[in-house]
């Protein structure tokens, strides 16, 4: 039995680098997967990389969102931050842990342009795995697994 059989991840923002990664791993181990992205084709290629991975297309749910400028994706962002606390306060007496993960600057096609100039002032930034198994660890069952970095 895998050890997320049974369990259902939310990965906002799967349809490119840390999302992406974090869905295909939390699948690898069992997870019904719900995946949401900005770019519908992107996100194709994610449920895509999901189903040559021996996922079942019955354990995969998209959903396409729409594309907000730079203003209300930074108000999204803080909301679904005061809504993952409240969330996991109201769900923990069902056993239900609820973790949101909100990374600086990452190495990932996200940005753009833009981002490629402020990576160029920052001294050193992340990349998208080490996010991505450090999410994992969030969603274990027992925390007690470590991955290499």
């Amino acid at each position: 039995m895998s050890r997320f059989s049974g369990k259902t991840v939310i990965v906002t923002g799967s349809s490119n680098g840390i999302g992406r990664s974090t869905a295909l791993l939390f699948a690898k181990y069992g997870a019904n997967v719900t995946i949401t992205g900005r770019n519908a084709d992107r996100l194709e290629e994610t449920r895509q990389l999901l189903l040559k991975s021996g996922v079942s297309e019955k354990n995969i749910n998209a959903v396409v969102a729409d594309q907000p400028g730079a203003i209300y994706y930074a108000i999204a962002k803080a909301a679904l931050d005061q809504y993952t606390r409240s969330t996991a306060i109201d769900l923990i007496q069902y056993g239900i842990r609820v973790n949101s993960v909100s990374p600086g600057i990452v190495v990932t096609e996200f940005g753009g342009e833009q981002l490629d100039c402020q990576m160029k002032c920052q001294r050193s930034s992340t990349t998208s795995s080490h996010l991505t198994k450090n999410v994992f660890l969030l969603g274990s069952l027992d925390n007690q697994e470590i991955l290499p970095m």
